[in-house]
């Protein structure tokens, strides 16, 4: 993901979690159309506020440059707000405001936000936080049957009674699901594990005459490895500079869990608390999604 849009991410998620109000909905990014050339113009972040009386609309830009904000950029963003009909404008920066800028901003009504990283928090006592992983590195399944397979496995369908073929994804999902029910090793290393799944409503389906076998028993050799590493947290102020006060700190960190990357966000507000959010960056479709047991399930460590 570039830069710029890494930063508009985390801004739209900081607001998000700042929010506190079912009334507000979030969209980022999302294009609006211009009352003068009806053409549809990208705002990086749009929160909807609406309830039975009135909605406001507030537009917040993004910046992630080498340099503060200016002049032009403030009255490129007024007129961009005035033409999109937007009732509430707001610049967030990473390398802050010229002072005439912030002057421009405050005759115009627009907000002049900076987020800013910090090398310390005083109220955040680690930098760093231990993460442990598990991968998988080899599997071995046994599917056994009351009688031999008279054909070659190739001629087989692995299926359950309600249609669904049985992948190797959902097989690895499975083994995953079982993994994090594991207690977590305390060193990094190789592992082996053994699990006996409950086989009920699942054949051998024959592809040229479509009998079915019934399978008796599942039974999966597993090789994994569990790793250690510690991902550092990236600390944050998050500030209006118009009235010179503090909104929030942020401490933010990611790392790969799976085919998922994690971010874990935590902020806090001297008034209000702290408050910590987990945000999956994304979610593949076959990560603990389709469930090949559901009771029964055996574990034997060797």
């Amino acid at each position: 993901m570039k830069k710029g849009k890494t930063f508009e991410k985390l801004v739209a998620q900081l607001e998000k979690s700042l929010s506190g109000s079912k009334s507000i909905t979030f969209k980022a990014p999302e294009k609006l159309r211009d009352k003068v050339t009806g053409q549809l113009r990208e705002h990086d972040i749009i929160l909807y506020y609406e309830n039975k009386h009135h909605s406001f609309k507030i537009a917040i830009e993004c910046r992630d440059r080498s340099r503060p904000i200016g002049v032009n950029q403030i009255e490129s963003f007024f007129s961009k707000c005035n033409d999109t009909q937007i009732d509430q404008g707001i610049m967030v920066s990473a390398k802050g405001f010229y002072n005439t800028a912030i002057k421009k901003a405050k005759s115009y009504g627009i907000g002049c936000f900076n987020l800013e990283q910090v090398s310390s928090l005083d109220w955040m006592k680690i930098n760093k936080m231990k993460v442990y992983t598990r991968n998988i590195i080899h599997s071995e399944w046994s599917l056994n049957t009351e009688n031999l397979l008279e054909k070659d496995i190739k001629e087989y369908n692995f299926i359950h009674k309600g249609g669904t073929l049985i992948s190797n994804d959902i097989l690895i999902s499975n083994i995953q699901r079982k993994l994090q029910a594991l207690p977590i090793e305390t060193s990094s290393g190789k592992y082996e594990v053994q699990f006996q799944f409950n086989s009920n409503n699942l054949f051998f389906q024959d592809k040229s005459n479509n009998e079915f076998i019934p399978i008796n028993n599942i039974i999966a050799d597993i090789t994994y490895e569990t790793l250690c590493e510690y991902v550092p947290f990236n600390l944050f102020k998050y500030s209006d500079k118009q009235k010179d006060q503090n909104i929030t700190d942020l401490a933010i960190t990611e790392f790969k869990l799976g085919k998922s990357n994690i971010k874990i966000m935590i902020t806090q507000d001297e008034n209000k608390g702290g408050k910590i959010l987990i945000i999956p960056e994304k979610i593949t479709s076959n990560t603990y999604s389709t469930r090949l047991l559901e009771k029964g399930d055996k574990t034997i460590d060797r």
